[in-house]
């Protein structure tokens, strides 16, 4: 996977979590030559990261709260 292709799944995704509600099957359809398995591993990378940013930001206030 290049580097321009990952930036247009970024892109994508990015798209994809900012629309209105309903206006993914648009967005969908507007870019259909990126709906492949290079975008779901980046979408699972992604997902990966706001995972370990969301720990990393809310773990420590809990543990805070409950120590």
């Amino acid at each position: 996977m290049n580097e321009q292709r990952t930036q247009a799944y970024l892109n994508l995704i990015n798209q994809l979590l900012s629309c209105n509600d309903g206006d993914e099957p648009r967005i969908l359809r507007e870019n259909q030559e990126l709906l492949d398995e290079g975008l779901v591993q980046v979408m699972v990378a992604v997902a990966q990261c706001l995972g370990d940013v969301i720990l990393i930001i809310v773990l420590p206030k809990f543990l805070l709260r409950t120590g």
